[in-house]
């Protein structure tokens, strides 16, 4: 890690590489260890800040590989790990994304949304469970990244090692409603049925 950040919400202020290739096509991801995504342990990133432009990539613990020794990933393109709340957490993003929606996208979220809804109301009509199972999966992360990204408040800094504090004002809301039971950001995975 060199150079120093501040992140308020999705937009990153400042100058900060950390991660990078030491063979070509290799991404090495910097290690930390803390209290981030939700999780106290380890964790990978990649970063790239240059003014407010570049990008970030967070794995939450240790990417699970195939039998070839390649990192298994998603449809984004990130590293998937053994915990499935971990793999709800991890992001990734180049910044400045989320003001662009391209008209692809656009429509291959809407033809998701109506193929599920279609699905909904043709089971609700025939009384027919089994067609659950043909339910379109729900994208969690449509654009890379959480509904709690957005609300990142974080300053980083570093020359080699480095230094990460910030706080989510997301997961604390998401905190203070979990003790009464509710779910704010959808995140709690050992409270959905299989």
């Amino acid at each position: 890690m060199v150079g120093a950040s501040i992140q308020v919400g999705p937009v990153p202020i400042g100058f900060l590489f950390q991660g990078g290739e030491s063979e070509i096509g290799k991404r090495d991801q910097g290690e930390g260890f803390g209290n981030r995504g939700g999780d106290l342990g380890t964790y990978r990133s990649q970063q790239l800040v240059f003014f407010i432009l570049g990008g970030s990539l967070f794995v939450s613990g240790k990417p699970l590989e195939d039998d070839k020794g390649n990192e298994m990933v998603d449809k984004q393109g990130i590293p998937l790990v053994e915990e499935e709340r971990a793999n709800l957490k991890s992001h990734k993003m180049r910044y400045l994304s989320f003001f662009s929606d391209p008209i692809k996208d656009r429509k291959a979220r809407k033809k998701e949304t109506f193929k599920r809804e279609l699905m909904k109301d043709l089971i609700e009509k025939s009384g027919k469970e089994e067609a659950l199972a043909y339910l379109p999966e729900t994208n969690t992360k449509p654009k890379g990244y959480p509904k709690g990204f957005l609300w990142n408040l974080e300053i980083v800094a570093g020359i080699y090692g480095g230094i990460r504090a910030g706080l989510n004002l997301a997961e604390l809301a998401d905190f203070a409603t979990g003790i009464v039971g509710y779910d704010l950001l959808e995140d709690d995975v050992e409270t959905k049925s299989p």
